[in-house]
């Protein structure tokens, strides 16, 4: 078998009229996107 590199796209929604109902929800949001996008650019790891 032959070794390609993984190709994914990432994207986050959230729907504007719930932001000003929830101090903060954004901010949140944004941060959880952040967070995968991080975990994805990560080097694979070999034996997981």
């Amino acid at each position: 078998m032959t070794e390609r590199p993984l190709k994914a796209g990432l994207f986050g929604i959230g729907l504007e009229a719930y932001w000003p109902q929830f101090k903060g929800l954004e901010t949140r949001l944004r941060g959880y996107v952040d967070t995968v996008e991080e975990k994805l650019a990560r080097p694979l790891r070999r034996g997981r």
